[in-house]
């Protein structure tokens, strides 16, 4: 079948049956059955358009109406749509990542499609990518891969939604998968993440559904992109290569959908402060930025300003004044004199501005007034 991309030990998953004018749903290699309502936010019937047929791929929902599934399901379509309950509902559009370039071994393989409001109904998304958490791509960590894709090279059609309990596997692993000798280079760790074994793996007709793992709440960390083919010829043999919602690629589709960022939770600032999540992703360099191809990204967390309370200055001589402010990042900004009537301030502050207790930030001066014998003598 012609839309099925083999290139040197992967295949793409999702366009199997892009030359059939329709097409079944089958099941994940090694799967069982969810428990009912388990996984709600994912989405097992998205079609694409093509002049010669359809594609079938999965999806998840990761915002209200927009659908996460792989590039080359939707690559040089016309239109997609996707099902839902018993809806059938014609996307208004999708959105590829701007640097997939077809070949799913060079990454970005991921696409948004955009549903009408109010498609999805009560269903939650599912939060995409934690950047704070690390363990959440760690090697080894259990994951559940997902999928209406077929349950062997030649499996029967099974049109149940089946999960498998598998593991992340390291960069490492996936390196000597994909690429077993010199001149290799189809595992391209930056945008990618492996999970699955020879038992537990996704498969053609699996494309474009989430890589979860379970961190107290199911966390999106990669969508399924392509298999493994042996040199015998004999696909889905072993882990998969999933499209990783981390660094730039979760900046992209951040920036994009910008509703997943206050899921990825707290965070603390570079200060231990806590602070806001922010994700930028252009064609614009910027301080801090990283390079992803012809693009500049970032995610960082943003601490509130800093800021401290004024002291109490009053009864201090001008130099106590000058240490208590310099030890709270402060400074004395200007001095001035009046006269002290009651004889008990000469020489001392007075006043200040701005007043004690009065919030400001780092670096900022106050003002002292110093008090002066008056012209009669004092008593």
């Amino acid at each position: 079948m012609k839309n099925l991309w083999k290139v040197s030990g992967a295949v793409a998953l999702g366009l199997v049956a892009a030359v059939a004018t329709s097409a079944p749903s089958y099941a994940v290699i090694g799967g069982a059955p969810p428990a009912p309502g388990a996984y709600p936010s994912y989405f097992g019937a998205v079609t694409a358009f093509y002049d010669n047929g359809t594609a079938k791929c999965g999806g998840s929902l990761i915002a209200a109406d927009v659908i996460l599934t792989a590039a080359h399901c939707v690559h040089g379509s016309s239109g997609a749509r996707v099902v839902i309950g018993a809806g059938d509902n014609l996307a208004f559009g999708f959105t590829e990542h701007p640097l997939y370039d077809g070949d799913t071994s060079d990454g970005h393989d991921l696409a948004l499609i955009y549903l009408a409001p109010g498609a999805t109904g009560t269903v939650t998304p599912i939060q995409a990518g934690a950047p704070w958490d690390a363990g959440a791509y760690f090697a080894n960590t259990p994951a559940t891969i997902m999928g209406k894709g077929v349950t062997s090279t030649d499996g029967a059609p099974n049109a149940q939604l089946l999960l498998a309990q598998t593991t992340l596997r390291s960069d490492s692993d996936m390196s000597d998968l994909f690429d077993p000798w010199w001149g290799f280079d189809h595992w391209n760790e930056p945008l990618m993440i492996g999970a699955g074994t020879s038992a537990h793996t996704v498969c053609n007709g699996d494309s474009g559904g989430p890589l979860v793992v379970d961190r107290g709440h199911p966390v999106q960390v990669g969508v399924a992109s392509f298999a493994h083919v042996s040199f015998f010829g004999t696909e889905c043999d072993d882990a998969a290569g999933f499209a990783e919602l981390a660094n730039a690629q979760l900046a992209w589709l951040a920036q994009t959908v910008p509703s997943i960022v206050p899921g990825w939770g707290s965070c603390l600032s570079p200060t231990g402060s806590p602070g806001t999540p922010h994700a930028l992703y252009g064609t614009t360099s910027f301080p801090g930025a990283k390079q992803d191809g012809n693009r500049w990204w970032s995610i960082w967390c943003e601490g509130a300003p800093a800021t401290v309370k004024v002291p109490d200055l009053r009864g201090e001589s001008v130099t106590e004044a000058k240490d208590d402010l310099a030890a709270l990042g402060l400074h004395v900004g200007g001095v001035g004199l009046a006269v002290d009537n009651s004889c008990e301030l000469i020489n001392l502050v007075m006043a200040q501005s701005p007043a004690p207790g009065t919030v400001v930030s780092p670096g900022s001066g106050v003002n002292l007034t110093v008090g002066k014998r008056p012209k009669n003598p004092c008593p």
